[in-house]
């Protein structure tokens, strides 16, 4: 059975590959340059918040997996 904090980092790494087919999406929609900029810059900004949590989830939970192996 899968662990929710494997299933939360699952999750981020789904949110992450939606965010990079954004910008491809956008433009085939026939949306302006700048509207598309504009959103694109929005998504970049998410992502790299989502980018670091992730990352400070995964430090943490192999932080507590190694203070668990030395009890």
């Amino acid at each position: 059975m899968i662990s929710y904090t494997e299933l939360d980092e699952q999750w981020g790494q789904v949110k992450m590959l939606m965010m990079a087919a954004f910008d491809p999406l956008l433009k085939a929609s026939g949306m302006a340059t700048e509207h598309i900029k504009a959103l694109f810059d929005r998504v970049q900004e998410t992502k790299l918040i989502q980018a670091q949590e992730l990352l400070a989830k995964r430090a943490n939970r192999r932080a507590e997996e190694a203070r668990r192996a030395t009890e």
